[in-house]
């Protein structure tokens, strides 16, 4: 398992440094990913980060409402104590 994830971490690197030489300002996936693969694959990688960030921020609030729900729920319920 240790050298399955070595050598995935190698590739990652490998991947990521090729893109960093051949975008050396930046760009992120959107742009990556229309210049080499074309137009429709960067409308893809652009929805889906997107989507991404749409979730990341629903799924926070979503989170925080349950986390103060059970804490007043917490509140409110009798405490019992064990011999």
């Amino acid at each position: 398992m240790a050298l399955a994830t070595a050598l995935t971490v190698f590739v990652m690197s490998y991947a990521y440094s090729r893109i960093i030489e051949h975008f050396p300002t930046g760009g992120g996936g959107y742009v990556v990913a229309s210049k080499l693969l074309g137009q429709k694959a960067g409308l893809l990688s652009g929805s889906a980060l997107l989507v991404d960030y749409i979730l990341t921020i629903t799924v926070s609030i979503a989170i925080r409402r349950g986390c103060r729900i059970q804490h007043v729920a917490v509140g409110l319920a009798p405490v019992e104590v064990a011999p």
